[in-house]
């Protein structure tokens, strides 16, 4: 009996333990990424963020010809201009966004919003004609 109440008070501490070292490990390695981030970010703020817009735009670029290589040919007119439309509203939130408009960068969403779900059903029901 006693055995075995020492065996669980083992097993939960180390239970215990293991928790308090993945927590400090990803307390630690949060600071390590984090940490140069925001000196970055504060040191030279134009640098960054350029460096998070070229990279962001970069990974969009590499989803969305990745995502076209997989379509069917049908759909592939209806990707293409849900691409224009996000390509634009990017530039117009970022243009409003620099510019300190932030309503209208907000508006500017909610007008892609209905763009593109305009565009989703008036090119489903022209694929079904």
């Amino acid at each position: 009996m006693l055995n075995k109440i020492v065996k669980e008070l083992k097993h939960t501490v180390f239970s215990a333990l293991k928790v308090l070292f993945l927590v400090a490990l990803c307390v630690l390695v949060g600071i390590a990424i984090v940490f140069p981030l925001w000196e970055w970010a504060t040191s030279s703020p134009k640098t960054y963020s350029m460096a998070i817009l070229l990279f962001s735009v970069a990974f969009l670029i590499y989803k969305t010809v990745k995502s076209c290589i997989k379509i069917p040919k049908s759909l592939l007119f209806k990707r293409i201009i849900h691409i224009v439309l996000a390509v634009i509203e990017i530039f117009v939130f970022i243009k409003y966004v620099f510019a300190l408009h932030r309503l209208a960068a907000v508006v500017s969403l909610f007008v892609y919003a209905v763009l593109a779900i305009s565009v989703s059903v008036f090119v489903k029901k022209e694929a079904k004609k």
